[in-house]
């Protein structure tokens, strides 16, 4: 990471206001809150004034520090040297525990953040090794497969400190979850029971020294999506924050000895704007529509004289059956009698197949969408990295508890009006053929049927030999790959294509190009546009052919840029079972 890439430099309106060189550098008005948590040391203390402290410091800043938190000041030192140590080996060595297409825990130095490479390497773990997760992101998935963290070898005493480290984060991590509930006015233990079967886990964070500061950013602006993290700043700095209840950014001074609290997208409620302008209108019950037809009764829990709203009853079952997890997408539309239109995104921002079980009639579908009315003041840009010679340590403490709202990655958009989209000349790339039609029972039913036929029976092992295989090719032209999910292979469906090799080769293709496998090419719709890249019409019609289906291994390699020719080596789950 010597040299800054063209793929690392921000937008000019989200570059650097300040470059902080010394780390008593800091514009700060007013710090964040400071809790000191020593009171909890004695097991029969009022908790009370503690979760009310907490109560006005997610209010009003979303953030907070906590002080005398219970973890060894010794712990905490000999994690970062050891960390410190891990990063400081060779770039082939740090490689040999590269996270990959199964198992998305280990080192990472390509992460991106708003389709801008972030200028960091990371390590990740989860905290309880082996974690189990669903084996994909389709609803009517029920296979689950079990990842274990990739450990170093070296520092020897990697793996013990970390695991030692990472319980007693888990520690403090559940006791500002009580201390959080009691300040909703719930049992200290309410949330808890969500954390059964968790997926939490720790980042380790270094930001190498950056030859051009003034350009990048160690982290864009961005939301966790987690529940709650606990961030250790080491003494260099660099942490911006943006206060919640007026949007104003603050340097946030290092206290080594303190853990930053940051609420994830995860504990948010209804949007305050939202509930100000509505909440006359909402009973005790809401009514979400999601596009398949199915209608959900959740409750709502009000509090602070109906200022605050949280969806309550019947929303873990919304949640459980459109398998909605950590970086989904939620966009509400309400529209109106305490009903609201709900569509929902996975990981890389194309819709969710509902799978219904009956089909909506077209009248009732049409007038799904009029009087549009969003949640307004969805925030996912509450916190940067600035200074680039900083490391950090982050514990995402995450579970079942799903986010109504936009999460670090995404762009909150409106999405297009389903099967009302009008064919434009000056815009051909919007016009996309093989998509069903809303309106059309018959096409929408065989829609569902493609994505019936083309799913296999893949369990996690045969999954992870064909990703293993396709390890092994390493291509000397430019290439990137692609595990094969269901939601790539229905008709109509679009695949989005690896955002850093996107942006990097693709910026300004709009139309169609060529797909090869074997001797045979096919054309393929490609459409790049902001830092995404997709393929739509064309995509289908090539993995029918070629006989591509759920967990197959796609290596794309680019051949000709001048006519732009992709080569595709496919590594067939069917191969290796």
């Amino acid at each position: 990471m010597g040299v800054l890439d063209e793929a690392f430099i921000q937008a000019p309106e989200h570059r650097p206001k300040t470059h902080l060189k010394h780390s008593d550098d800091h514009i700060l008005s007013k710090e964040i809150p400071t809790i000191d948590l020593s009171s909890l040391q004695d097991p029969n203390c009022d908790k009370t004034a503690l979760a009310t402290e907490i109560a006005e410091a997610c209010m009003r800043w979303g953030f907070f520090q906590v002080i005398n938190h219970g973890l060894s000041l010794d712990l905490m030192r000999r994690v970062e040297k050891t960390v410190a140590e891990f990063f400081s080996l060779t770039l082939e060595e740090k490689r040999r525990v590269k996270r990959d297409e199964v198992n998305p825990m280990g080192y990472h130095d390509g992460e991106h953040t708003k389709n801008v490479r972030d200028w960091k390497e990371i390590f990740d773990f989860f905290l309880q090794d082996s974690t189990t997760v669903p084996a994909t992101t389709e609803p009517e998935d029920t296979e689950l497969r079990k990842l274990t963290n990739p450990w170093p070898q070296n520092p020897s005493d990697f793996r013990e400190v970390c695991q030692e480290y990472a319980r007693e984060v888990e520690k403090l991590a559940f006791k500002l979850l009580e201390l959080i509930s009691i300040s909703l006015g719930l049992p200290g233990d309410r949330l808890t029971g969500y954390f059964k079967d968790q997926t939490s886990f720790l980042r380790f964070n270094h930001y190498p020294p950056c030859p051009n500061p003034e350009l990048a950013l160690g982290v864009g602006r961005h939301a966790d999506a987690g529940v709650i993290t606990v961030l250790a700043q080491d003494s260099v700095g660099g942490l911006q924050v943006s206060r919640r209840s007026d949007g104003q950014w603050f340097s946030v001074k290092p206290n080594p000895d303190a853990f930053i609290i940051n609420i994830g997208n995860c504990m948010q409620r209804v949007p305050d704007k939202f509930v100000s302008r509505f909440k006359d209108e909402l009973s005790v019950a809401v009514a979400l529509t999601v596009p398949d037809g199915h209608v959900w009764r959740v409750g709502l829990r009000k509090a602070d004289n109906n200022n605050k709203i949280w969806f309550q009853d019947g929303w873990q079952e919304f949640v459980d059956r459109y398998s909605i997890r950590i970086g989904y997408l939620l966009i509400f539309r309400y529209e109106g009698n305490s009903a609201f239109s709900v569509c929902i995104y996975n990981l890389p921002q194309s819709e969710i197949n509902y799978h219904s079980t009956g089909l909506m009639d077209s009248a009732s579908h049409n007038n799904h969408f009029k009087r549009p009315r969003l949640f307004e003041d969805l925030e996912d840009e509450d916190a940067e990295t600035l200074h680039t010679t900083a490391s950090a340590i982050q514990s995402f403490f995450t579970g079942p508890v799903k986010p109504e709202e936009a999460t670090p990655t995404q762009t909150s958009k409106v999405p297009k009006k389903r099967g009302r989209k009008k064919k434009n000349a000056d815009h051909p790339e919007e016009v996309n053929s093989s998509a069903p039609r809303d309106d059309d029972p018959e096409s929408r039913s065989k829609f569902y049927e493609s994505a019936s036929a083309r799913k296999r029976t893949v369990n996690a092992e045969e999954r992870e030999r064909a990703v293993n295989a396709a390890k092994t090719f390493e291509p000397t032209n430019p290439f990137f790959r692609v595990v094969l999910r269901p939601s790539y292979l229905y008709r109509g469906c679009i695949m989005y294509l690896p955002s850093g090799f996107a942006e990097k080769y693709l910026s300004g293709i709009s139309g169609f190009i060529k797909v090869q496998l074997g001797e045979k090419q096919w054309p393929v719709r490609c459409l790049y546009k902001a830092g995404r890249a997709k393929f739509s019409q064309g995509w289908y019609e090539f993995t029918v052919e070629n006989n591509l289906g759920e967990g197959d291994v796609c290596v794309f390699e680019l051949l000709r840029t001048r006519d732009f020719v992709l080569k595709v080596t496919a590594y067939r789950v069917n191969e290796y079972v």
